[in-house]
């Protein structure tokens, strides 16, 4: 839907957003802050040759591969993946392969890839050097090559790299909504959203006796990543994948 956003908004009502050197950035920005109910100053947008450099530059990302990913292949077209990352706990991923641990769709439904894009982001969080990695993204965006674009302005760097070192000492929990009786993608009940995230960033106090106060029945599960993606292989093997692709 965020890629529709990207793309649509500027095509079919171009200048809606007034001023813009973006207008599909713009757009994304209004549509995630309108979803979740909180604020978005900036935006970072890597295409995937930027993915692939930043991770190269940061010394690779480490990760668990529960099962075989899909290195290419193309669902619709009927093309099988040209190779297969295979499972094994931390696994150290250049950024190729980082980029399809992240994106590789064979084989795999829309909620699972969701799922190894949050650990790859806790991957991140977790192996870059905050501040090398900022002057990283100057750098590219300086050089002029068209794979960073970002409105944060170069004054708020250092600002931005002070954020950025928090953050890694933080600890990063996950709000996921998935298809149930109160969340449906189709029909986003938004009101249920901004409250979910609301509690997920400002938890209700724990009463005495047990219990919460203030929490909704139904409310998704704030997922720790470093639970979600601990290693937990599901038993298939890369020859397993491959036989299932030779039968398709």
């Amino acid at each position: 839907m965020l890629n529709a956003v990207y793309r649509n908004v500027p095509a079919s009502y171009p200048g809606v957003l007034g001023k813009s050197t973006n207008e599909g950035a713009d757009a994304i920005k209004q549509a995630v802050e309108g979803t979740l109910g909180v604020p978005v100053d900036y935006y970072v947008l890597v295409n995937l040759e930027g993915f692939k450099e930043i991770v190269d530059a940061m010394g690779g990302v480490t990760v668990n591969v529960n099962e075989p990913i899909a290195i290419g292949g193309d669902t619709s077209a009927g093309v099988p993946p040209s190779d297969y990352l295979a499972p094994g706990p931390d696994q150290e991923l250049d950024g190729f392969h980082a980029l399809w641990y992240s994106r590789g769709r064979w084989g795999s439904d829309d909620y699972e890839r969701m799922e190894r894009q949050r650990c790859m982001v806790d991957a991140i969080i977790e192996s870059a050097d905050p501040a090398n990695l900022l002057l990283r993204y100057l750098d590219l965006v300086r050089a002029g090559e068209e794979i960073v674009y970002t409105d944060i302005p170069r004054q708020l760097g250092s600002a931005f790299a002070d954020l950025a070192l928090r953050v890694k000492d933080a600890k990063v929990k996950s709000v996921v909504f998935k298809t149930s009786e109160r969340f449906s993608s189709a029909d986003p009940d938004f009101d249920y959203i901004h409250e979910t995230v609301e509690r997920a960033l400002d938890p209700p106090r724990r009463k005495r006796g047990g219990g919460t106060s203030g929490a909704a029945d139904g409310a998704p599960a704030t997922e720790d990543p470093a639970d979600a993606c601990a290693y937990d292989p599901t038993g298939e093997t890369v020859e397993d994948a491959l036989a299932a692709d030779a039968a398709y």
